[in-house]
């Protein structure tokens, strides 16, 4: 399975949403997870350029695990979150690549991942 860039958000529509607006930006194999245990699961098996997480889910738990696991890998990762970058707590050896605040446009979702890429913007 060849990937990217991982999406991991547990709102179907907010992940269609950020692997629609990847894909017409030319980013063609964008996988999507819906919850950590998924993510987990398929880190096991590839290893993507980037990863997007989103930061705090329903059930209360976080993407920390996911980061770490990244983290181990060398993947640069991005925390998506609805919360002020302030709230995030994060243990000091995990720091992302960036945070992007939701709700964002897409336009900033993908200059943020170029940048994180090293791709340069048009």
């Amino acid at each position: 399975m060849n990937c990217n860039i991982l999406v991991l958000e547990d709102e179907p529509l907010i992940a269609l949403d950020i692997a629609m607006t990847l894909e017409e930006a030319g980013y063609n194999d964008v996988v999507i997870c819906h919850s950590i245990k998924e993510a987990t699961e398929l880190l096991v098996k590839i290893t993507p350029k980037i990863a997007l997480l989103d930061f705090s889910f329903k059930n209360g738990t976080t993407s920390v695990s996911v980061a770490k696991q990244l983290k181990e890998s060398n993947t640069p990762f991005i925390f998506l979150t609805g919360n002020t970058q302030a709230t995030i707590k994060t243990p000091d050896e995990l720091q992302p690549a960036a945070h992007i605040n939701k709700p964002f446009q897409g336009v900033d979702l993908v200059t943020k991942v170029q940048s994180v890429l090293n791709v340069p913007q048009s």
